[in-house]
């Protein structure tokens, strides 16, 4: 439900990319009654170009390359490793 409405913003705006703000947020999560991570994973895998972060250093390379490559990329920011392990955050991948 909560990509329809999206999908549906969407149109009236005439936008091709969407992000919430502060994702993890209280605000996001308590409208969506979830966090939007599997939101952003459904709209990518339907051509998209979703991102949990509105940043210019998170989206704007984001953007790019999805319009480069001509389909919906994954992007994320890298943490350094912690015993060996590098994270990401702040990702928004596709589910297939």
């Amino acid at each position: 439900m909560a990509l329809g409405v999206v999908k549906n913003l969407m149109k009236e705006t005439g936008a091709s990319n969407f992000g919430f703000g502060p994702c993890m947020g209280r605000p996001v999560i308590g409208l969506l009654d979830t966090p939007p991570c599997l939101i952003l994973a459904l709209a990518n895998d339907e051509g998209y170009t979703a991102y949990c972060h509105t940043d210019l250093t998170h989206t704007t390379p984001g953007v790019l390359l999805r319009w480069i490559a001509g389909r919906p990329s994954f992007v994320c920011n890298t943490h350094f490793p912690h015993d060996g392990i590098y994270t990401v955050a702040h990702c928004a991948a596709r589910a297939r």
